[in-house]
């Protein structure tokens, strides 16, 4: 081996090890937001304290995307015990979504801070998208797991947060079916998972909406929506299709909103559970166009997305130690 080979080689060895060596645990007792982040949920609201010093990419990309009011009107969702409190950030709108998860966000190194329960974190690739944790999580053994803040106030409103659907029925890489409703929308995905929770707001200290009183309203309206949604679950037809789906048991609404949509010369998206135009959908299967397909219980049955788990048909009880 030549001498600049030693050379080489010495540098790549001391470089994996600067990469793979373990990162003291830091103190964060002592460490000062640098900002402060309110958000106004159907289950009350939570106040996250930013540390820029722990994940400098991340909590600017945060921020700037709460300013935006990115976060505004978002469902909660992916519950997961010991693992995660709650997720959010897959913005209702596809081209918004698109839009601001194109931008890249460079890794935070690891400064030592090890996850707790509160903390939140940018969650992989899908950069709008946070999580916050659970304590047990195990997580932050991926280069994106970095926490950047952590709840100061309302941990007991992010931990009321719904969690009774199946683990894993809300998530992006869980099947083509779920991707189909998180491509298709909130509202759409609403239809399908009406308990889900809702982020109504998110604002920053310096914000002039920083107060309560600027989103009482639109925190009620929310709230009023959700349950109407919950309550409609409760009848007696969409019992029998969540807890036994069959062609026989598909709710007739379905078929009643199906056939309305070729007077509008649009296709009845099985996904939206209503009319749109051709082509927005996520895929050719989850369309039904009246004038080539029948609208009825046996159609809609079968366009269903065939791994889809129902919700339950109860609410939760959320346990009083908090």
């Amino acid at each position: 081996m030549t001498c600049s080979n030693c050379i080489f080689q010495g540098l790549v060895s001391l470089a994996l090890l600067c990469t793979t060596a373990a990162v003291d645990a830091r103190d964060i007792s002592k460490d000062t937001p640098s900002h402060q982040v309110r958000c106004w949920t159907t289950k009350g609201r939570f106040t996250l304290d930013i540390h820029k010093n722990w994940a400098p990419n991340s909590a600017k990309h945060f921020v700037k995307l709460v300013k935006s009011k990115y976060y505004d009107d978002q469902l909660c969702y992916n519950k997961i015990p010991n693992v995660l409190l709650s997720m959010f950030g897959q913005h209702f709108d596809l081209k918004t979504r698109a839009a601001a998860q194109e931008v890249e966000v460079a890794e935070d190194a690891d400064m030592g801070v090890k996850f707790a329960k509160g903390m939140i974190s940018l969650a992989s690739a899908r950069n709008t998208v946070v999580f916050i944790a659970d304590e047990g999580s195990g997580l932050g053994d991926k280069p994106h797991e970095r926490p950047f803040g952590i709840i100061s106030e309302g941990m007991d409103n992010v931990m009321g947060n719904f969690h009774g659907y199946p683990e894993g029925s809300f998530q992006t890489n869980y099947t083509d079916g779920v991707e189909r409703f998180i491509h298709n929308g909130r509202l759409e995905t609403r239809a399908h998972f009406p308990h889900l929770d809702v982020i109504v707001a998110c604002r920053t200290s310096k914000s002039e909406e920083y107060g309560d009183e600027h989103h009482a309203k639109a925190v009620e309206e929310a709230i009023a929506v959700r349950q109407e949604l919950v309550d409609a679950t409760e009848a007696e037809v969409m019992k029998a299709w969540y807890h036994h789906p069959s062609k026989k048991t598909v709710p007739q609404k379905y078929v009643e909103a199906c056939e309305k949509c070729e007077d509008k010369d649009q296709v009845f998206v099985i996904s939206m559970l209503a009319c749109a135009n051709s082509g927005m959908a996520m895929s050719p299967s989850d369309e039904i166009d009246g004038k080539t397909k029948e609208c009825s219980k046996k159609t809609i049955f079968k366009g269903w997305p065939a791994s889809f788990q129902f919700p339950s048909a109860t609410e939760p009880k959320v346990s009083e130690e908090l």
